[in-house]
C-alpha cells in the first residue's frame, strides 16, 4: 500500500497545478481518484490485490499512471513470450535521443521526432530487417542548477546514467554550473522483433548504422549516440526492456517540480520557482498524443491479448489471498475501514487458477465432496422425473395470498420495460454513469 500512498500524497501538487486546464468534472475525479481502494490481502498483510477502486484515468495522474504502467508491463511480458514460442522471433532495444531542447521548443520538437522516426523506418534498411516495434515517447526536465554528485556518479534518480564523462569533457565537475539546467531531454525507447537469425544474418545493423540512420532522419549531425542492443527475459517476468517501455512517459516530479515533506502537523508539498511554468509546457506538449504505440506483429499480438487468447502466457500468482479489507484516504494516508475474512469460494478463485478453470470446479460434484445426483437413485429415470415434476407443478392452482410481484423491499424500478432486481439496477447505473462505482454505492 506504500507505493498507492505515495502516488496518491503527490497527486495534491497535481490538482492544483491542472485546475486552470481541465473542468470541473474532470478535476472532481481527480480529486476522488483512489479515495478509497477494495484490495485482497495475504494473511501477513503484506501482498495485495486491489479489485476495485474509482480512477481518474488522467494521464497526468501520479497513481493513474502507475496503475497503467504495471498494466502495460504484464501486457508486454504476455506479447513477448507468444512472439517468441510461437513466432521464433528475438528483440532488439533502441533508444533514440536528440540535445536538450528549451521549453519554447518542446512540442515541435516530439513533432520532429515523429516525423524522423516514420521517415526511418520506411527506408529499406530498416524495413526488412524487423517484423514491428512497440515504441514509448519519454521526456524529462532537468531541474538542477548545478552539477550534483548523482548527476556524477548516476546514483539517486539518475541510476545507471552517470553523466561524468559528459561532464569531464567540457571540464565541469561536482558544484559547477548545470549546463543542462532548464531544458527538456526527449527521447523514443523502442523494442524491434527481429528474425532470430538476426544477428547472424546479413539483416544485422550494428550501433554505427544506427547512429546514421538516425541522424539523416533528424537532419542533425549534432545527435553523438543512440544505444542499440539484443534484450533477454525470463518467460513469465517482465524484463528490463519492458520495465522501460511500460514506465511512465512524465515522471510527476519531472512535470510538478514539487517536493512532499512530513512535518509536525502532516504532510505538505513545496513548489520551486518554475512548478507552474513546467506543467504548462508538459501539459500541452503531451496533450493528445499518442506516447505508446504497436505496430506490425506487436499490433496483432495486442488484439489477441485483448481477446484473452494469451492468457496462457499471464504469470499464475501463488499467493494465497485471507483478507478482504477497505482502506480510505484521510488526513495524507489509507486507513482500514473495513475487514472481513474471505469465504472458501473466494479464496479457491484467488489462488491463481483461471476463471473457466475455476468454474469447472464449481459446478463439479467432487468440489462440493458430494455424489452424483444419479447415483442417489436406483436407476430410476431422471427424465420420467423431471416429467412428473413439470406436470405437477401445472397443474398446481396459484395461492391468491402470494401477489403477483415482487417484495415489497425491492423499488419498482425498471430497465427496458423489465421489473429489476437492485443488482441489475446497480450494473445499469455502472454502465451508464462514466464514472466507476463510489465509495457510498458500495457501503
Amino acid at each position: 500500500m506504500l507505493k498507492y500512498t505515495n502516488k496518491k500524497r503527490r497527486l495534491q501538487p497535481v490538482l492544483e497545478l491542472i485546475r486552470s486546464y481541465v473542468s470541473g468534472k474532470v478535476y472532481q475525479r481527480m480529486l476522488d481518484c483512489h479515495d478509497w481502494v477494495n484490495a485482497y490481502w495475504d494473511e501477513g498483510n503484506t501482498r495485495f490485490k486491489a479489485v476495485e477502486t474509482e480512477s481518474c484515468t488522467n494521464r497526468f495522474c501520479p497513481i493513474c499512471a502507475m496503475v497503467k504502467a504495471n498494466k502495460a508491463a504484464k501486457m508486454l511480458s504476455c506479447m513477448m513470450d507468444y512472439l517468441e514460442a510461437e513466432k521464433g522471433m528475438k528483440f532488439v532495444y533502441l533508444t533514440l535521443t536528440a540535445p536538450n531542447v528549451t521549453g519554447p521548443e518542446l512540442d515541435s520538437e516530439i513533432k520532429r521526432f515523429n516525423d524522423a522516426f516514420k521517415k526511418m523506418f520506411q527506408r529499406k534498411a530498416v524495413k526488412e530487417m524487423h517484423y514491428g516495434y512497440v515504441r514509448k515517447l519519454e521526456v524529462t526536465y532537468n531541474a538542477e542548477k548545478k552539477i550534483t554528485k548523482d548527476m556524477w556518479d548516476g546514483t539517486g534518480r539518475y541510476k545507471s546514467k552517470p553523466h561524468k564523462a559528459y561532464f569531464t569533457k567540457r571540464g565541469l565537475y561536482v558544484g559547477d554550473p548545470n549546463p543542462s539546467y532548464d531544458t527538456y531531454h526527449t527521447h523514443f525507447s523502442v523494442l524491434i522483433a527481429v528474425d532470430k537469425k538476426y544477428f547472424y544474418g546479413g539483416r544485422y545493423r550494428d550501433h554505427g548504422r544506427w547512429l546514421d540512420l538516425w541522424r539523416e532522419a533528424m537532419d542533425d549531425e549534432s545527435i553523438m549516440n543512440v544505444d542499440i542492443r539484443g534484450t533477454y527475459k525470463m518467460p513469465g517476468k517482465p524484463g528490463g526492456a519492458v520495465r522501460e517501455l511500460a514506465k511512465y512517459s512524465a515522471k510527476d516530479e519531472d512535470y510538478t517540480g514539487v517536493q512532499v515533506v512530513q512535518e509536525e502537523g502532516g504532510y505538505s508539498w513545496r513548489a520551486k520557482k518554475k512548478a507552474a511554468e513546467v506543467f504548462d509546457r508538459f501539459y500541452f506538449a503531451l496533450k493528445s498524443k499518442q506516447l505508446l504505440t504497436y505496430s506490425r506483429c506487436f499490433a496483432a499480438a495486442k488484439k489477441l491479448y485483448e481477446k484473452g487468447e494469451l492468457d496462457k502466457y499471464k504469470q499464475k500468482g501463488s499467493t494465497k489471498y485471507k483478507w478482504h479489507v477497505v482502506h480510505v484516504w484521510k488526513n495524507w494516508d489509507y486507513v482500514e475501514s473495513k475487514r472481513r475474512e474471505l469465504s472458501d469460494l473466494e479464496k479457491a478463485g484467488l489462488v491463481g487458477d483461471d476463471y473457466e478453470s475455476f468454474l469447472d470446479k464449481f459446478d463439479s460434484d467432487e468440489f462440493f465432496g458430494r455424489e452424483p445426483l444419479e447415483d442417489c437413485f436406483d436407476g430410476g429415470d431422471l427424465a420420467e422425473l423431471a416429467d412428473n415434476l413439470a406436470e405437477a407443478d401445472s397443474e398446481a392452482e396459484p395461492d391468491p395470498d402470494v401477489a403477483d410481484e415482487p417484495p415489497p423491499e425491492f423499488d419498482q424500478q425498471k430497465i427496458d420495460g423489465t421489473v429489476a432486481h437492485p443488482d441489475e439496477l446497480l450494473r445499469k447505473r455502472k454502465t451508464d454513469d462514466s464514472r466507476r462505482m463510489t465509495w457510498r454505492d458500495w457501503n
